[in-house]
Order: structure tokens, then C-alpha cells, then sequence
């Protein structure tokens, strides 16, 4: 009877190794905790069971509980002279640091389109006064 639970335990073992393996390659870099993800994976890879454990403890990225998801997709939002009202609203689901990123590549394309306009603007302003 000890043979078997030993067996059932070590596959049990393999099959958490390899979740953890695969949770690691798939896991955004910008979501995993506390070491680079490289570091993660060779971690996982080599120390096998501590290394599993040590991932789904302090690398894996913290799932929040739809509970609290709803409680603040339902908060009423502050007005932020940083961030149009758009952005805020339509973020709210994502990871902070993700939506940091998405929010800094909004702003580069706003002010990209800002500075097109500009550009178009003058342009025509030269056209219509060498031709007047």
C-alpha cells in the first residue's frame, strides 16, 4: 500500500512540475513576480518540487477575486487631469502594470496624431500664404 501512494504522490508531483513549467513559459513578462522570468523558468526547471512550489508562491502573478474586480469596476472614478476619462474607464480590468504601459502607448499615439496635425496645419498655412 506505501508503494502506491508513493507512486500516486510522485505522479501527482511530475504533473504539478509541469503545469508550473508551462504556466511559466505562457505567463506575460510583465506579470511575473519578483525575478525575471528567464530566472523563473531555469528555478522551475532544475530544483523540480521546490522550484514549482517557490513559483506558484512568489512568481506567479496574483489573481484578483472577481469580487473585488467588480467592487472597483463599479467605483465611481476620479477625475484625473493625467489620464482622459476614456482611458481610465476602459482600463480598469487589467493588471497595473499592464495598463500603465497601455495607457503610455495611448498618449504616444494622441500625441503623435497631435503632432500630424500640426505638421498638416502648417503646411497648409505655407500653401495658402506663398499662393495669396
Amino acid at each position: 500500500m506505501p508503494d502506491i501512494v508513493a507512486g500516486v504522490i510522485g505522479i501527482a508531483v511530475v504533473f504539478v512540475w509541469i503545469y508550473c513549467l508551462y504556466d511559466v513559459i505562457t505567463t506575460q513578462d510583465a506579470l511575473v513576480r519578483n525575478l525575471p522570468k528567464l530566472a523563473w523558468f531555469v528555478i522551475v526547471l532544475l530544483l523540480f518540487d521546490l522550484g514549482s512550489i517557490l513559483w506558484l508562491c512568489f512568481g506567479r502573478p496574483r489573481v484578483q477575486s472577481a469580487r473585488i474586480a467588480n467592487v472597483e469596476r463599479h467605483r465611481p472614478h476620479r477625475a484625473s487631469s493625467d489620464m482622459p476619462a476614456f482611458e481610465s474607464s476602459s482600463l480598469d480590468h487589467l493588471h497595473p502594470v499592464v495598463r500603465e504601459r497601455e495607457e503610455m502607448a495611448r498618449l504616444r499615439m494622441l500625441e503623435a496624431q497631435s503632432r500630424r496635425r500640426d505638421a498638416e496645419l502648417r503646411r497648409r498655412e505655407l500653401g495658402d500664404g506663398s499662393g495669396s
